[in-house]
């Protein structure tokens, strides 16, 4: 698997992952908030049609934007803690780690992900098959890891 497909898949289980999340969480409630009040039908079903994310349809909406911003903190994240030791040997500002990891974050993201589309050209390919459970953790643990991240260098900064 190259990395380019590696990464598209994840950025697709996170898109995915967002989507379920704005359906069940936001969606639903709102839309059974508003059957219970008097309102019309035809409203509740044009919110439904134009809120509600198709599970073969991952992009509707522009989701992906947001799903792509969160793609931009996680890898941030990512590279701010493999560069943190650096800081140690090499005396590295902080602040250069940080300006680094954010410029190296998005273009390592406009390259894989958004420049010609790319993403959707892999989204095609995926809604086709089953998502493996070993790319759910890889997902689940590429996104915990700014937290942990956030953690360390708060502790090393006390």
């Amino acid at each position: 698997m190259t990395i380019s497909l590696f990464y598209n898949y994840i950025f697709y289980i996170t898109l995915r992952g967002m989507n379920w999340l704005s359906n069940n969480i936001i969606i639903k409630p709102l839309l059974w908030l508003m059957r219970l009040l008097p309102i019309p039908e035809k409203r509740v079903k044009l919110v439904e049609k134009w809120h509600l994310i198709p599970r073969n349809n991952p992009d509707k909406n522009g989701d992906s934007r947001w799903a792509y911003r969160w793609m931009l903190w996680s890898l941030t994240w990512a590279i701010i803690l493999l560069l943190t030791p650096l800081r140690i040997n090499f005396e590295l500002n902080l602040i250069a780690i940080l300006v680094v990891a954010c410029l190296t974050s998005i273009i390592f993201n406009e390259t894989i992900l958004w420049r010609k589309d790319k993403y959707k050209t892999h989204f095609k390919k995926f809604n086709k098959q089953q998502i493996p459970k070993s790319m759910i953790y890889v997902t689940a643990i590429f996104h915990i890891v700014p937290f942990i991240c956030l953690g360390l260098l708060i502790k090393q900064n006390n």
